[in-house]
């Protein structure tokens, strides 16, 4: 039977470290799922810090997890992103087998770490279609047929850190979101766009990312103006304390927001004439 694939990729917020693994409750849907997660600091910033962030599946599936930070510097040693509740739901709402690919780098931006077309600096977009690569690739040499059905993105919040990169927003997620569909596509059976759900930025916090609504608001012009995308909220989501990071219970709503309006992409799509 063919697998379904889903991909979750952003910054710290799809990490998240701010999200405790002990306040996650035990599920055993988690052992069908199958789980493949590259996260942590980006190239750059990783020498910066004398142990850093780092948690990756060691580019091999297991099963759906919290994460280990190795070598753990601080917030939670054992953290969770959306990812959690975004297969739990689908799972037990019928979609299996399944299968989550996770790709995250904290505090990075779309104006430069995350550009398509970049040649030096970080380069995240390359690395995460290398992730996407090697996770289908470890699939098919097991005997696995497999599609790629969706695409999480959470990110943006180092872009409102600046006038100039929260102003280029939009236009840098248009351009993003069409390559990463184009360069997916071997990975996308037959026609049509491959869905893609977002999750909006909360409001600015208090402190730093004063430029945040303008990536909020480019965020919410371009699901509503492309092909089978779409947007989630999260402002009534618990942060801690920075008034950034989402919090367990914030992480565990996001992931079924986000399977929540994927299905109901997955229907509209349905329902079209072909």
């Amino acid at each position: 039977m063919e697998r379904t694939v889903l991909l979750v990729a952003g910054q710290s917020n799809v990490l998240n470290w701010h999200a405790d693994a002990a306040a996650l409750p035990l599920a055993p849907a988690d052992a069908a799922i199958a789980f493949y997660f590259h996260t942590g600091a980006p190239p750059s910033k990783a020498g910066q810090m004398p142990t850093p962030f780092n948690a990756t599946s060691a580019s091999a599936w297991t099963t759906l997890r919290a994460q280990r930070q190795e070598p753990y510097v601080r917030y939670a040693r054992e953290f969770f992103g959306p990812e959690i509740s975004l297969g739990r739901t689908l799972h037990d709402a019928g979609v299996q087998p399944l299968g989550i690919i996770k790709v995250g780098y904290f505090g990075s931006s779309l104006a430069e770490d995350w550009r398509p077309d970049a040649t030096a600096g970080n380069r995240l977009y390359a690395l995460l279609l290398a992730q996407v690569h090697r996770a289908f690739d470890t699939l098919a040499a097991r005997g696995e047929s497999a599609r790629l059905a969706g695409i999480f993105w959470l990110q943006g919040e180092t872009d409102g850190a600046r006038l100039d990169s929260a102003t280029a927003y939009e236009a840098n997620l248009r351009t993003f979101l069409a390559r990463l569909r184009q360069d997916l596509a071997y990975a996308v059976p037959g026609s049509g766009s491959l869905p893609v759900v977002l999750g909006r930025v909360g409001p600015p916090p208090a402190k730093g990312y004063p430029h945040q609504d303008l990536v909020r608001t480019a965020q919410v012009r371009v699901a509503e103006s492309l092909p089978a995308t779409t947007w989630v909220d999260t402002d009534d989501l618990p942060r801690d304390t920075d008034g950034v990071h989402l919090l367990a219970p914030g992480v565990l709503s996001l992931g079924q927001r986000w399977a929540a309006a994927w299905q109901r992409l997955r229907a509209s799509s349905a329902t079209k004439p072909h």
